[in-house]
């Protein structure tokens, strides 16, 4: 008998977002409790742009286990993004109430803060991240932006060399886009 569960990740790291779907729904079919498929349906779901869809794994995969950070988090980023910002925040609250130094979720919080345009408070925020997680790309990443657009060009010089120096294989589709804003910024700097 197939191991539908492993098919399932595999396929979906793979970009094989049909044959993943097939594999988590028979995976649902025979345990409909199963909580990492909720979870990573609602991931398949969100990277298909079909957010309702996500938003209901998600939420399925905490009322099978309230404490689930990672479903608690990604239903935060689905809201965020569907600008259903007050629910993204006590989202994110919510999981830090249970790991409040987890610095994914402190990232994510900056991130809503700065969605509902309190660019200070996300700054505040992502300092924190860069402070508890040094090695952390994407705090340095979205702190560099945020420096960038306030125009404060050398700390965001350093922060996006942080991120560089700090990027794994899953953000390579940043790392082209951050060089080439290195090159401005040290232009600017220059000047």
């Amino acid at each position: 008998m197939a191991n539908h569960f492993e098919l399932a990740v595999r396929d979906q790291t793979l970009g094989n977002d049909d044959e993943a779907l097939k594999h988590y729904r028979a995976v649902l079919a025979s345990d409909a409790l199963n909580v990492q498929a909720h979870n990573n349906l609602g991931l398949l779901y969100h990277r298909r742009g079909k957010t309702q869809d996500a938003v209901d794994q998600f939420r399925q995969a905490l009322a099978l286990d309230p404490q689930y950070v990672k479903a608690r988090s990604n239903l935060a980023v689905a809201l965020m993004e569907a600008g259903r910002l007050p629910e993204a925040r006590a989202e994110v609250r919510a999981a830090m109430a249970l790991e409040p130094r987890n610095t994914d979720l402190i990232v994510n919080l900056a991130l809503v803060e700065k969605a509902d345009h309190h660019r200070e408070r996300a700054i505040e925020l992502l300092v924190r991240a860069t402070g508890d997680q040094p090695t952390n790309a994407l705090a340095h990443y979205n702190l560099a932006l945020a420096y960038d657009e306030q125009g404060t060009t050398a700390r965001a010089y350093d922060h996006f060399n942080k991120f560089i120096a700090h990027a794994g294989p899953e953000h390579a589709a940043l790392v082209s886009d951050v060089r080439r804003r290195l090159t401005a910024l040290s232009t600017q700097l220059a000047r």
